[in-house]
């Protein structure tokens, strides 16, 4: 079970970039994204939701029939089903986030909070797909395979990439960023209307 919570934990950083892109969407405006930002953010969540439900299951049948002496290939399978799901997601997030960073590039380089943001988002991105690929092998070959069983593949090709993914995003905190950009705008939109305003006045 602990094995299995381990490899759902990254779908919630996935939720988070999705999460981020949406509202980099907003930012930049609707046309540099090939689907309307609330139709994209709810299809990603409702495969997220299928996805983690998947491996859940999974590990939960697996560990009690390890429990029960009897085989885990029924919840194994499951969970490789799931995980493989996510990792098809992840690439499709990929061409997504691939396709908005490219139409809204101008903007982008324009604006050191976007582009850090921007940047953080690839990185992430690149880590959890390494991270998932590595954990759809390590799966297929089951609970005594060879990536399984030593740690230093869990170390290097789970572990670290994790740790990149999530550090990368809190050093480079959408959040924040994403708020001083919003400031900005307001602020900029503002010192465009008040002109207007002085001259109705005068």
């Amino acid at each position: 079970m602990q094995t299995a919570t381990l490899i759902m934990g990254p779908a919630w950083t996935q939720a988070g970039v999705y999460v981020a892109l949406w509202v980099l969407i907003t930012i930049l405006g609707g046309h540099v994204s090939p689907l309307p930002p609330k139709t994209y953010l709810f299809i990603c969540f409702c495969i997220d939701v299928v996805c983690l439900t998947l491996q859940a299951t999974g590990g939960g049948l697996a560990g009690a029939a390890n429990t029960k002496g009897e085989s885990t290939q029924p919840g194994t399978t499951t969970m490789v089903v799931g995980i493989i799901a996510q990792l098809v997601s992840a690439f499709l997030f990929s061409i997504m986030l691939v396709i908005v960073l490219q139409r809204g590039a101008p903007q982008i380089r324009k604006n050191k909070s976007m582009f850090y943001v921007s940047a953080a988002m690839v990185l992430s991105t690149v880590m959890m797909i390494l991270r998932g690929f590595y954990r759809s092998v390590e799966l297929v070959q089951g609970w005594t395979g060879y990536l399984i069983t030593h740690q230093r593949y869990v170390i290097g090709l789970d572990a670290v990439p994790m740790l990149i993914a999530m550090g990368v995003l809190a050093i480079f905190n959408p959040g924040s960023l994403f708020e001083k950009e919003k400031a900005r705008l307001s602020k900029n939109e503002g010192e465009e209307k008040s002109p207007e305003g002085t001259e109705q006045s005068g």
